[in-house]
């Protein structure tokens, strides 16, 4: 018989054959989740204490950085790689005009 596993489990749904064995028992067959691995953002702190599927990581933008000015949860997808995420550098906008400053 084939086994096929679910979406963020061995490598997407990668098929495994099982058989009935003399002992009138099917082989073992596993599905372990896929692992994402180091969740790693640049100009950030993040921690995933879980990296497999469907594991969830929070990140948080340095200082002088925003993605929306918080900390955000970030999730292990099917596919094994994190969901995207960037920090992006603070914008203040156009330079003030200041009397008589340059």
């Amino acid at each position: 018989a084939t086994i096929t596993c679910s979406s963020g489990y061995t490598a997407n749904g990668a098929t495994q054959i099982i058989t009935c064995q003399a002992t009138a028992t099917w082989s073992s067959v596993s599905c372990p989740a896929v692992d994402c691995m180091a969740l790693v953002v640049a100009n950030a702190v993040s921690v995933a204490p879980n990296t497999n599927y469907p594991g969830v990581g929070v990140v948080t933008c340095n200082p002088g950085y925003t993605a929306n000015g918080a900390s955000r949860n970030v999730s292990c997808l099917p596919s094994g790689k994190w969901e995207t995420f960037t920090c992006s550098p603070v914008d203040c906008g156009r330079s003030l005009t200041v009397a008589q400053g340059t």
